[in-house]
C-alpha cells in the first residue's frame, strides 16, 4: 500500500486547556564577529509533530515577534504539557537576507525542545555571520589536462560549498559566485581532479566587505 505524504499543514496553537504552565522564551541575535545585536529580526515559537507527518495538522505557531533594538526578545507562552507526547517545540529565527546562520546544516535556524526546560528556553541566542558574495573568476591560462574542476569557498569554521565543472566546461572562462561573510578571511580553492590520481589543489584567499564588489581571479 503506498504511503501518504501529507503536505504540511500550519495553524495557530489553540489556548491551554488542561495541563497548563507559563514558560518564557527569551534570548537575541547579534552577529558572530562583532557580537552586535541584531534588530528587527523575526523570532516563531511553533508546536512541530514528532515524527512522519501526518493528514491534518502539523504545525501550530504558538508565538512570533521581531528582535528588539538591543536584538533581545521575550515570548511569554503558555503551553499545554500534553501536547510533548506528540509534537516538540521548535523556536526558529527567521532571515532578511543580510546574515548568514553560523549552523547551515540546518534549513532553518531553530531550536528544539522535547520537554518544558525554563533555564535553556529563557538563554536562547542566533548568531550570525554578516553576508555578502564573492565571485570567482576562473581564467584557464594552462594547457594541462584534468578529467573535472572543483571550486569552493569557505571561511572560518563555515563548512565549503562547492561547484563541480565537468568536461565540458573546464576550459571556459567563468565567474561563479559564492555567499561568504564579510571581514574574514575567504579561502578560495581549485582542485583538478583525475581519474586514479591525486586531486591538485590551488589555494587563495581574500578579505570581503560589504557593500563592494568582492572579486578574485584565478588563473588554472
Amino acid at each position: 500500500m503506498p504511503l501518504l505524504i501529507a503536505a504540511k499543514c500550519e495553524k495557530d496553537a489553540p489556548a491551554c486547556s488542561q495541563n497548563c504552565v507559563t514558560v518564557q522564551f527569551r534570548g537575541r541575535a547579534f552577529q558572530k564577529l562583532t557580537t552586535a545585536p541584531i534588530s528587527n529580526f523575526p523570532i516563531t515559537v511553533k508546536w512541530q509533530r514528532k515524527g512522519l507527518q501526518h493528514i491534518g495538522t502539523n504545525r501550530y505557531t504558538i508565538a512570533s515577534v521581531a528582535t528588539s533594538q538591543d536584538g533581545t526578545f521575550n515570548i511569554t507562552a503558555i503551553l499545554d504539557t500534553v501536547n510533548f507526547r506528540d509534537f516538540r517545540i521548535d523556536v526558529f529565527a527567521g532571515s532578511n537576507g543580510s546574515y548568514l546562520i553560523t549552523n547551515p546544516s540546518n534549513l532553518d535556524d531553530k531550536r528544539s525542545f522535547y520537554d518544558v526546560d525554563p533555564a535553556e528556553m529563557g538563554n536562547l541566542e542566533f548568531v550570525y555571520y554578516p553576508k555578502t558574495i564573492v565571485s570567482v573568476r576562473m581564467h584557464r591560462t594552462m594547457t594541462d589536462a584534468f578529467a573535472a574542476l572543483t571550486i569552493g569557498t569557505k571561511f572560518e569554521g563555515y563548512p565549503s560549498k562547492n561547484v563541480e565543472r565537468g568536461p565540458s566546461k573546464i576550459t571556459r572562462d567563468t565567474t561563479i559566485q559564492f555567499y561568504t561573510s564579510t571581514d574574514v578571511y575567504t579561502y578560495i580553492y581549485v582542485s583538478k581532479l583525475n581519474n586514479n590520481l591525486p586531486s591538485v589543489t590551488t589555494i587563495d584567499s581574500m578579505i570581503c566587505r560589504k557593500d563592494q564588489d568582492n572579486v578574485i581571479t584565478i588563473n588554472y
